[in-house]
């Protein structure tokens, strides 16, 4: 349970202290399952992209590192459930596919990390995983016991970037 309310708590940071993600969208109109997002990052290119309104990627290259990146991140990642919070999509996930875990051939978590300190009160508001909640279109807001909430990284997000590893433009 210690483990879960630290995943808890880290979702409902990374939603508060992530404004320019949720700033830059709005709520969409449909819900796009997690199938349709891996194949929309699939069968992206770089002209949908290059040269668009708030896109920053300078090249078909740097595109193309980004898309691959984005498809690496979920490679193998088998998704229970997804729920959309504010304007940004949330995959339910085995613990230990984490793509931190994957990447470094670790298979699970030796010892659960410990709870962060509480900050400015934060230890008093409950996760929006623990209200019961479901989102505009049905789904709880919610990840079953052995399963976290990672925030679903869009391409979109990424291309606002020049390259893949230089800072939001």
């Amino acid at each position: 349970m210690r483990l879960r309310n630290l995943f808890a708590v880290t979702l409902l940071r990374t939603v508060t202290a992530w404004p320019s993600a949720s700033d830059a969208q709005s709520v969409p109109t449909s819900f796009v399952v997690f199938s349709d997002f891996i194949a929309s990052v699939s069968n992206a290119s770089a002209q949908g992209f290059l040269g668009q309104p708030g896109m920053g990627v300078i090249s078909e290259a740097a595109f193309e590192e980004m898309r691959s990146h984005v498809l690496k991140m979920y490679q193998q990642v088998q998704v229970t459930h997804s729920f959309l919070l504010g304007a940004q999509y949330f995959d339910c996930i085995p613990i230990e596919q984490q793509p931190s875990l994957r990447l470094l051939g670790l298979n699970a978590l030796a010892v659960p990390p410990p709870s962060p300190p509480a900050v400015g009160g934060m230890s008093n508001t409950p996760s929006p995983l623990e209200l019961g909640l479901s989102d505009p279109f049905g789904n709880k807001i919610q990840c079953a016991a052995g399963t976290i909430p990672m925030r679903r990284i869009t391409l979109e997000e990424i291309a606002r970037r020049k390259t893949l590893s230089a800072p939001p433009v």
